[in-house]
Protein backbone atom coordinates (compact mmCIF):
# COMPACT_ATOMS: atom_id res chain seq x y z
CA UNK A 1 0.00 0.00 0.00
CA UNK A 2 1.22 3.54 -1.06
CA UNK A 3 1.49 6.17 1.75
CA UNK A 4 0.47 9.49 0.13
CA UNK A 5 0.16 12.04 2.63
CA UNK A 6 -1.36 15.78 1.88
CA UNK A 7 -0.81 18.96 4.14
CA UNK A 8 -2.52 21.43 5.18
CA UNK A 9 -5.75 20.49 5.58
CA UNK A 10 -7.92 22.52 4.75
CA UNK A 11 -5.78 25.03 3.56
CA UNK A 12 -5.24 28.99 1.96
CA UNK A 13 -2.66 28.68 -0.32
CA UNK A 14 -0.04 26.17 -0.30
CA UNK A 15 -0.51 22.33 -0.80
CA UNK A 16 2.38 19.57 0.11
CA UNK A 17 2.44 16.11 -0.40
CA UNK A 18 4.79 13.15 0.71
CA UNK A 19 4.91 10.29 -0.69
CA UNK A 20 6.89 7.04 -0.33
CA UNK A 21 6.98 6.44 -4.08
CA UNK A 22 7.44 8.30 -6.38
CA UNK A 23 4.71 10.59 -8.13
CA UNK A 24 4.07 10.78 -11.67
CA UNK A 25 1.49 13.77 -11.74
CA UNK A 26 -1.10 15.48 -9.23
CA UNK A 27 -4.48 16.99 -11.10
CA UNK A 28 -6.73 18.99 -8.80
CA UNK A 29 -10.14 18.45 -9.54
CA UNK A 30 -12.90 20.59 -8.45
CA UNK A 31 -16.41 18.84 -7.02
CA UNK A 32 -18.00 19.25 -10.54
CA UNK A 33 -14.59 17.00 -11.91
CA UNK A 34 -13.49 19.69 -13.81
CA UNK A 35 -9.32 20.03 -14.13
CA UNK A 36 -8.29 23.03 -12.51
CA UNK A 37 -4.69 22.46 -12.17
CA UNK A 38 -1.63 19.90 -13.13
CA UNK A 39 1.70 19.38 -11.58
CA UNK A 40 4.54 17.53 -10.98
CA UNK A 41 5.61 19.19 -8.25
CA UNK A 42 4.62 17.80 -4.74
CA UNK A 43 4.50 21.82 -2.68
CA UNK A 44 2.46 24.27 -5.03
CA UNK A 45 0.04 27.08 -4.57
CA UNK A 46 -3.35 26.72 -4.95
CA UNK A 47 -3.94 30.78 -3.95
CA UNK A 48 -6.01 30.97 -7.56
CA UNK A 49 -8.80 28.54 -6.30
CA UNK A 50 -11.63 29.48 -4.92
CA UNK A 51 -12.68 28.55 -1.63
CA UNK A 52 -14.39 24.77 -1.50
CA UNK A 53 -13.60 21.52 -2.02
CA UNK A 54 -11.58 19.31 -4.61
CA UNK A 55 -9.66 16.44 -5.16
CA UNK A 56 -6.12 15.74 -5.20
CA UNK A 57 -5.81 12.85 -7.70
CA UNK A 58 -2.08 11.85 -7.24
CA UNK A 59 -0.79 9.73 -9.94
CA UNK A 60 2.05 7.32 -9.18
CA UNK A 61 3.51 4.27 -11.25
CA UNK A 62 0.86 2.12 -10.12
CA UNK A 63 -1.95 3.61 -8.88
CA UNK A 64 -3.95 6.82 -8.88
CA UNK A 65 -5.01 8.11 -5.38
CA UNK A 66 -7.59 10.38 -4.58
CA UNK A 67 -7.39 12.62 -1.80
CA UNK A 68 -10.14 15.55 -0.59
CA UNK A 69 -8.81 18.78 0.54
CA UNK A 70 -10.60 21.86 1.68
CA UNK A 71 -9.17 25.49 0.27
CA UNK A 72 -10.78 28.30 2.85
Amino acid sequence: MESIQLYPNPTTSILNLSSETKINKIEVVNIYGKIVKVTKETSFSIEELSAGAYFAIISTDNNKHPLRFVKQ
